[in-house]
């Protein structure tokens, strides 16, 4: 299969002509958000570095104080704050910024800020999900590391490392919500914090534990929830596998057994993904229904493995929409311009599964499988998705 052709095929189909400068639309459905990830997908299939640069020099100009804010009237929902929407734009940015463009200026509302000031704002932060905090936190790990690779407050990057690190919980391994304490959740979030550790080169904490949790998510299509998958808990999950396979090399902490589940794990998760591709060249967020029944069958089975209710609860939702509301529009980041049915592709899809067949490959190949590679990934350095 050709990745790369496949995701031009999406391109050509859905986002050309659909995106911020369009002329087509109306000036209501311009969105940063969208053309962000579109500029991502150019990145990926190694599309025209010098159209990338150019509409990122023009974004310079909407810069506020090194920020980028989205048009308050593509915002819908309320699981997503202003903060949360400008910090996950700016961090994109900045790591498409970081790749291709060598003389830009560093983000000033950060440029000296101190340590207590940076643990101020994190402080702030709402604890109560740790998914959705972890990606601000992320998003500022981003921004402070754009700053020291230009030698500017090179020191809040281990500050920003050192807080991530005091919120680990000692037992599981994992970033836990203050209300949402489920697996899901906090893999989800600890996912987020993983690429910092990654950036700096340093092991996490309680790796077998984490690892543990993990592999009790595994359901036998390689998928790590009902029916077939989400989009970015696939990719958390196999991330994080990698990431531990690799940190093993060192502490030897996976057993042989376990590095066999690995392997057929990543084996069949990039084959259910190559096999959900979508007549437009994109994939779906959600997966496909299937049958029901066998779904809450899987479902119960996972979680008599996991033994998070909170979990289980989760993916029987997830099924029962699939099934009851699959023709429900679902919107990505609360972005009203970032829309699709819960089969359907969406640019943000399209990423999260593209990398995640990539780190399938990856992990096959560093546990010395010949694997006929789909494409050769091309990761941001930069300590935000698309780093793993």
């Amino acid at each position: 299969m050709n990745l790369i052709q496949q995701v031009e095929n999406f391109r050509s189909i859905n986002l050309n002509g659909y995106s911020h400068t369009s002329n087509n639309l109306h000036p209501y459905f311009k969105s940063i958000y969208v053309e962000l990830y579109d500029l991502v997908l150019q990145h990926i299939i190694n599309g025209d570095p010098d159209r990338i640069r150019k509409r990122l020099e023009e974004y310079r100009l909407q810069l506020q104080s090194g920020l980028l804010y989205e048009n308050k009237k593509i915002i819908i929902g309320k699981w997503h704050s202003d903060l949360y929407v400008s910090l996950h734009l700016s961090s994109i940015y900045y790591q498409l910024v970081d790749y291709y463009i060598d003389d830009f200026p560093i983000i000033d509302f950060l440029e000296k800020i101190s340590k207590e000031g940076l643990y101020s704002k994190l402080d702030e932060l709402d604890y109560s999900d740790a998914w959705r905090v972890s990606n601000e936190i992320m998003s500022y790990a981003v921004l402070l590391s754009f700053n020291a690779k230009r030698g500017c407050n090179v020191d809040s990057v281990e500050w920003c490392f050192d807080y991530i690190e005091s919120r680990q919980n000692k037992i599981s391994g994992l970033w836990a919500s203050e209300n949402k304490k489920s697996i899901l959740n906090s893999l989800a979030a600890t996912f987020h914090y993983l690429p910092l550790y990654d950036f700096l080169k340093k092991p996490v904490k309680n790796p077998k534990k984490i690892l543990d949790s993990v592999l009790s998510l595994k359901l036998p299509n390689g998928f790590f929830s009902s029916p077939a998958g989400y989009a970015c808990i696939d990719y958390d999950c196999i991330a994080i596998l990698f990431f531990l396979v690799q940190q093993d090399s060192i502490e030897n902490f996976i057993s042989l057994k376990q590095k066999n589940e690995i392997s057929s794990i990543a084996l069949e998760l990039r084959q259910s993904i190559i096999d959900m591709i979508n007549s437009d060249g994109g994939f779906p967020e959600f997966g496909r229904e299937g049958n029901p029944v066998s779904s809450s069958i899987i479902a119960l089975m996972s979680y008599r493995k996991h033994q998070c209710f909170e979990t289980y609860l989760w993916n029987m939702k997830k099924i029962a929409r699939l099934f009851i509301q699959s023709d429900k529009l679902a919107y990505s980041n609360s972005v009203l311009m970032c829309v699709s049915k819960p089969h359907e592709s969406n640019s943000f899809s399209v990423w999260f599964r593209y990398m995640t067949i990539l780190i399938c490959e990856d992990m096959l190949e560093y546990l010395g499988q010949n694997i006929d590679r789909s494409a050769k990934p091309k990761r941001f350095d930069l300590p935000g998705l698309g780093r793993l």
